[in-house]
């Protein structure tokens, strides 16, 4: 790069220099925007208790997990008295 202290007067920035500044702002931009649209991005949604648990995030404070309540297969047999 040209710094403005080695040439004076100063020269335009060439077009690579225009070009990798333009990258740099764009792929800052798309990280930017993937933080805000998917903020949990990475993160396993039962924090790793077991597939009988679901968590829920809280923006503000920790998550909160509830065990799911067992479901029992309908009986198909008559009732016995």
């Amino acid at each position: 790069m040209r710094w403005l202290w080695r040439y004076w007067p100063w020269l335009p920035p060439s077009r690579d220099e225009v070009l990798a500044t333009a990258l740099g702002v764009a792929i800052l931009a798309a990280l930017l925007v993937a933080m805000v649209k998917f903020p949990y991005f990475g993160h396993s949604s039962n924090l790793g208790f077991g597939p009988d648990w679901d968590c829920a995030y809280t923006p503000n404070s920790e998550s909160v997990c509830v065990k799911r309540v067992p479901v029992q297969p309908p009986q198909r047999t008559a009732p016995v008295d």
